[in-house]
């Protein structure tokens, strides 16, 4: 069923869903381009990197996008908690597994064993990771509905912004001063509360979306960088030089 089915079908929730899925694909596929050492500087190196990075706007897509279908609910911590285990911890759980044991196309049963509660608390979960967001954002929604359903339409602007502040400083502190900060399963959501709380107001407060556009394509730049930082590439493309050849 969808979110969205309490509140009459929204054709405007579908295309953003719709764009965010296709982004979603366009970096897994650009990714089997520009982490090659040999496409690297080339034509359709630049093409994949260019498509990777106005892809990424897909992740922002879908924090917002949740934000404003679940913020706007009147929903207890029990049923959070229930869409949480049935939508998040179980997949999370599974395929996490799956990866560790599949290895690098390689499957084995060594990549399975204690090892792997450190890796997930400190969110070494592959491209998991937007699953442990999401499952702090969902464990914070109810908290976060309660609080903003009190609060007037001038605080919920001042609320937005400074969210959408502290999210471009934290997450341009974790990209500059990467060896400073240790992310873990109950911190990895915290900057991108901004995102789900701003789709959640701007959703409903449509007419003030240019005001704020942008500090969102500010935040949206950030998370950019950050992922670029997070992304594997070959030794030497991150810092723009290529290995030289013994």
């Amino acid at each position: 069923m969808k979110e969205e089915s309490s509140f009459g079908y929204s054709l405007s929730a579908d295309v953003i869903r719709s764009l965010a899925i296709v982004g979603v694909v366009t970096i897994h596929i650009a990714n089997a381009v520009y982490t090659r050492i040999d496409f690297f500087g080339g034509t359709m190196w630049w093409i994949a990197i260019i498509l990777d990075s106005f892809s990424r706007s897909s992740i922002p897509f879908f924090l917002m996008l949740s934000g404003y279908l679940i913020l706007r609910k009147n929903e207890n911590l029990e049923k959070s908690l229930k869409r949480i285990g049935i939508r998040i911890v179980i997949p999370l759980i599974f395929w996490f597994i799956f990866y560790s044991w599949y290895g690098n196309g390689l499957p084995s049963i060594h990549g399975i064993g204690w090892q792997l509660i450190p890796k997930m608390f400190f969110v070494e979960t592959y491209h998991l990771y937007y699953l442990v967001i999401v499952m702090g954002l969902y464990f914070a929604a109810p908290f976060i509905s309660s609080y903003i359903k009190s609060i007037s339409e001038s605080s919920k602007q001042f609320l937005m912004k400074v969210l959408l502040i502290f999210g471009v400083s934290m997450l341009g502190f974790q990209y500059f001063f990467h060896g400073c900060s240790t992310e873990n399963l109950f911190t990895k959501w915290v900057p991108f509360v901004s995102l789900f709380v701003a789709g959640y107001i701007l959703g409903e407060k449509v007419g003030t979306l240019n005001k704020y556009k942008l500090l969102y394509c500010i935040n949206n730049q950030n998370f950019i960088c950050h992922q670029w930082d997070l992304n594997p590439r070959p030794p030497g493309i991150r810092s723009g030089v290529l290995p030289t050849a013994p």
